[in-house]
């Protein structure tokens, strides 16, 4: 399971454990809360939000599958500090995040990087963490997952070689996210696909409701 969190900790930064063989770095500390939780109407108004719409309290519920047989969900929880900031949380730590003008930002090993930038258009290039090319290769596409079938989906490739090279491949879909990554490093390979997604259910003496917006 180590692996795998630390893989989808990669994922998010481009920072990684799967594709250069060492240990991941530790996670960039996440901004410091407010004592009220932020609304989940919060929004940067930029661009790019609605591929990544990271919304204050939100889960995301991956299923997460290896080449070497290894199967499991991986659950992330969205903060919000203000507009523009807020931390992915993982069980193993958090990542900060970042809306820019032109796109999103995440935070790593070398600093900030995109996970994706404008304009979105098939072809259009920005320099990753590791120092190689992420390409837009759709900006149309349809994804099916077991969270539902979403349309008008953006998918990125980057890919490095020499001694250890690695590819990733991703899928974001509007108003939901990221709904799968795969990530291969020579003959590993390990796959995060979405599982659902939502506000938090709050268990309280009346039985089961899902928290509001607010």
């Amino acid at each position: 399971m180590k692996l795998l969190t630390s893989g989808f900790l990669a994922a998010l930064t481009a920072t990684t454990a799967l594709a250069c063989g060492s240990p991941l770095p530790p996670p960039r500390a996440t901004p410091s809360r407010s004592a009220t939780p932020a609304p989940r109407s919060l929004s940067s108004g930029t661009a790019l939000e609605p591929f990544l719409p990271l919304v204050a309290g939100q889960l995301y519920h991956y299923e997460f599958h290896t080449d070497g047989g290894e199967n499991g969900l991986l659950s992330v929880r969205i903060e919000r500090t203000d507009e523009r900031h807020g931390a992915w949380v993982l069980p193993g730590g958090s990542n900060a995040f970042e809306y820019a003008t032109d796109g999103v930002l995440t935070f790593g090993e070398h600093g900030s990087s995109y996970l994706l930038q404008a304009p979105l258009e098939v072809g259009r290039r920005w320099r990753g963490a590791h120092q190689s090319w992420v390409e837009v290769r759709r900006i149309d596409a349809t994804v099916t997952v077991p969270a539902g079938t979403f349309s008008g989906c953006v998918e990125t490739a980057e890919s490095r070689s020499g001694d250890v090279p690695f590819s990733v491949a991703a899928s974001y879909c509007p108003n939901v996210g990221m709904v799968q990554r795969d990530v291969s490093n020579g003959p590993r390979h390990e796959r995060l696909v979405l599982q659902s997604f939502g506000a938090p259910v709050d268990i309280g003496p009346d039985g089961v409701s899902v928290t509001p917006g607010n």
